[in-house]
């Protein structure tokens, strides 16, 4: 039968994509298995932007990166997590620029691309500020209120210039600790 049989949600852990398809193989092939366990499909609007609020009002008291989960994604290779966290580094500067100019000319539309793209870059790294930032101007963008923007806007250049200080020094770091 043609259909969805499982969901693995975003960002994905790599392990678990694998235990997912080896169960779903095995139940194929006719063998017993512990039932699939389905992961909980997208949650509603007004849920993502209660879980996003930052704890206590201070978004510092989440680190830039999450590196246990970042090395984890990355199935410990220190070399890839320190490519993929360079790259959005890189792009970085012109991803905010693109997403503010979506914001100035109201384009809410755009700027909800633009933050779902950098959500799922953010959160794929484990860099749970900025993911929680995006999240949050994604959110309002697929809402059409721009009357948060503001507040969402502050936020969000604040994770993104916390991200541009502290990433090239985690990510030195996490080549330095590959090579001993």
């Amino acid at each position: 039968a043609a259909g969805m049989s499982d969901y693995i949600s975003k960002p994905f852990n790599p392990i678990h994509l694998i235990e997912t398809i080896e169960t779903h193989l095995q139940q194929a092939a006719g063998y017993e298995s512990a039932p699939a366990t389905v992961s909980p499909g997208p949650r509603e609007v007004a849920d993502d932007l209660a879980e996003s609020a930052p704890r206590d009002g201070d978004s510092t008291a989440v680190p830039v990166l999450e590196l246990d989960s970042l090395l984890k994604r990355c199935l410990g290779k220190r070399p890839l997590a320190h490519r993929l966290v360079t790259k959005l580094h890189n792009g970085l500067e012109q991803n905010r620029r693109e997403l503010l100019a979506a914001a100035d000319a109201g384009d809410l539309q755009r700027l909800t691309t633009l933050a779902h793209t950098l959500k799922g870059s953010a959160g794929n790294l484990g860099a749970e500020g900025l993911h929680r930032a995006a999240r949050v101007l994604e959110s309002l963008g697929r809402r059409d209120d721009s009357n948060g923007l503001p507040e969402a806007l502050a936020d969000f250049n604040r994770e993104v210039d916390r991200f541009l200080s502290d990433a090239p020094t985690l990510a030195a770091g996490l080549l330095a600790e590959s090579a001993s």
